[in-house]
């Protein structure tokens, strides 16, 4: 692939957008994600919403087992191919097994990463490149299962052109505009109010907190005066989105929580491997920031259903996208709970 056009070099990791590039290592549905969820924020926090979404990413790809996800989708897209005798497909086959490998996966995702806080995208792709092509030469000399020369990077064929930047919006609305994926996928909107209370009288249940959660919540809330109520019932809801951020299964998310979602889907039971799929994700710190905090947001801007409705338009464009054949999920479906 040709390497964008390096832009005038700054030190600041968090520059505006553009002359940002597009991560060269994350496929486009993810792409479009972070998109979207960068243009939920004021234009003075992006570059640092986008950095963070983007450390995200990798952080989540060093994780094992949570980090055979997206090569798994990379290869099924890609098997096809591979098996007619196309080198490429099976060089990029080749590339997504080995990155599952975490230590290998720790130096592909902490180089970039490294290279996107320096802002040296540009330079730093075209080094891997070259590194990556080399030890392909090296040990596959015949050039059986690669094109000669050639890296097999991106890992994913709907990465985005490095030379494709993040679009500079000055809106507080979320529009279709600023999330255009490759089906075009048309987002709701999410209007903020002028004067957001979020210690209103009435306040609905937390998207996705269990029953029993909310239970005791309005349990303890009744036990304060009604004017304390609203400040002891947002201080409950963060404190319940905290504890979701915080790593229940330790660095690595077992097998176990996995493999059954893969049989449920080899069964016909897509819902259920989509959401198990999905909880399994939200195990990561990286990705339950980001969610959790999402929602967090949306609860003190009082904009909790248009908020859920859009995550979930998200959701099922995502799934949509990495899973087109529908083997591990419910076409047009999120795996999200509506409650």
């Amino acid at each position: 692939m040709t390497a964008a056009a390096t832009p005038t070099w700054s030190w600041n990791p968090f520059r505006p957008m553009p002359p940002e590039p597009a991560p060269q290592d994350m496929p486009g549905p993810i792409w479009t994600l972070e998109k979207s969820f960068v243009a939920v924020f004021p234009d003075l926090v992006k570059p640092v919403a986008r950095e963070g979404f983007e450390l995200g990413y990798r952080l989540t790809q060093m994780i094992p087992w949570v980090n055979i996800i997206v090569p798994f989708t990379n290869i099924i897209t890609e098997l096809p191919d591979a098996f007619a005798g196309d080198k490429a497909a099976a060089q990029r086959v080749i590339n997504n097994l080995i990155v599952t490998i975490q230590p290998v996966a720790v130096l592909y995702y902490g180089y970039n990463e490294v290279a996107d806080i320096l802002n040296l995208e540009a330079p730093a792709l075209k080094l891997q490149s070259w590194f990556i092509a080399s030890l392909w030469n090296l040990f596959d000399p015949f050039a059986l299962l690669h094109v000669r020369g050639d890296s097999g990077l991106p890992l994913s064929t709907t990465t985005p052109a490095p030379d494709q930047t993040i679009p500079e919006a000055a809106t507080t609305e979320v529009t279709a505009a600023a999330a255009t994926s490759a089906s075009e996928v048309t987002l709701p909107t999410v209007n903020l109010p002028e004067t957001p209370d979020p210690f209103r009288a009435d306040d609905p249940k937390p998207y996705g907190m269990p029953t029993a959660v909310w239970n005791t919540e309005k349990g303890l809330v009744a036990l304060f005066p009604a004017e304390s109520q609203p400040y002891v019932r947002e201080l409950y809801e963060l404190s319940w989105r905290v504890s979701q951020m915080v790593p229940g299964l330790g660095a690595a998310v077992s097998i176990a929580d996995l493999v059954p979602a893969l049989f449920q889907a080899a069964q016909g039971h897509r819902d259920a491997a989509q959401v198990a799929i999905n909880n399994v994700l939200l195990t990561t710190t990286a990705l339950s920031v980001l969610y959790y905090g999402y929602d967090e947001i949306a609860d003190l801007m009082n904009v909790e259903e248009p908020a859920q409705a859009l995550k979930v338009a998200i959701y099922a464009a995502v799934w949509n996208e990495v899973d087109p054949h529908d083997y591990l999920h419910v076409a047009g479906h999120s795996g999200l709970t509506s409650v």
